[in-house]
């Protein structure tokens, strides 16, 4: 996986895979603001852009973690599969 950055910040992941022509781009996973933050909240510049923080690859399934949640995606198909939301909270911290 590659980062997607925008605005000089990773915001989220290209997939790709590797075959016999090459490599190819699967698709891209990226992560929504929290939908109960304010909309002045969501409107800010830390939620406008939820960067990924971690992956990890278990078995046929991405995991993506951000301030936002976590995310399953299906390896093949670059689906989400399952989507945790974190409780929101009103952050004084800004990029």
């Amino acid at each position: 996986m590659l980062e997607i950055r925008g605005h000089d910040r990773a915001i989220g992941a290209i997939v790709l895979g590797v075959g016999p022509d090459g490599i190819e781009e699967l698709g891209t996973i990226e992560h929504e603001p929290p939908e109960d933050a304010p909309e002045f909240d969501r409107g800010s510049y830390y939620w406008r852009y939820v960067p990924i923080r971690r992956s990890l690859v278990i078995g046929q399934t991405i995991f993506t973690l951000s301030d936002a949640g976590l995310a399953g995606t299906d390896l093949t198909s670059v689906s989400e599969t399952s989507w945790t939301r974190f409780p929101y909270e009103s952050s004084t911290y800004r990029y």
